[in-house]
């Protein structure tokens, strides 16, 4: 798990951990599964890395399609049975609901790839719940449990609602993903000035 702040470089390093792999004959083919406002950032990143988008290596999703669409689904799990590859989920939250079709979807195509990275600026954006759905797409054995409800009943308290709460054994989560874990926040490795703030006022047009 790559928990990298935007801007300090997690297509860069996602690649040369696939060209690590590459140059070793590990894997033939990337599966890269990103929020689809972003496939075209993700697209000249890569051209600005590699020098070429890299077509013939690296398929590119997005990973709201595979919610719905049954011929991308099917086209992505026969790429994963026909080929060694290595899988990439950029914005790993968004596959945080265990319930969630495509966090269904996407743990199916993982389970063929031996290689699978989730890339994301935090572990968690609201709750420790955020963790399971991801860490399972990883592999279920570093957390240790192989549904939502074992985790949530170690880690999770709830009020008559339903409603999260408390996260518990928090420092077991922490150990356990650790290992397997880089995290780098921004003020950690770019000298950036401090934010500035100004009022501007404007008025809308009647279209508008």
């Amino acid at each position: 798990a790559l928990y990298m702040a935007m801007g300090t470089g997690k297509t860069r390093t996602a690649l040369q951990l696939v060209k690590i792999r590459l140059v070793k004959g590990k894997i033939n083919h990337v599966i890269w599964l990103c929020p689809f406002s972003v496939k075209e950032n993700l697209r000249r990143d890569i051209i600005f890395h590699t020098g070429s988008e890299q077509k013939e290596l690296i398929t590119i999703c997005g990973i709201e399609t595979l919610s719905s669409s049954i011929k991308e689904n099917i086209r992505l799990l026969n790429l994963v049975q026909e080929k060694s590859c290595f899988i990439i989920v950029d914005e790993s939250n968004l596959i945080k609901n265990p319930k969630a079709k495509r966090t269904e979807n996407i743990t199916r195509l993982g389970e063929y790839c031996r290689y699978r990275l989730i890339l994301n600026g935090t572990p968690i954006t609201k709750t420790e719940a955020d963790l399971y759905s991801q860490w399972y797409f990883l592999d279920w054995r570093v957390l240790g449990y192989k549904s939502f409800w074992s985790f949530a009943a170690n880690h999770l308290e709830y009020d008559d609602a339903g409603r999260i709460i408390r996260s518990l054994n928090t420092d077991y989560l922490t150990k356990k993903i650790a290992p397997y874990s880089y995290q780098v926040k921004k003020e950690e490795c770019l000298d950036l000035p401090e934010k500035t703030y100004d009022t501007i006022y404007y008025e809308l047009t009647e279209e508008q």
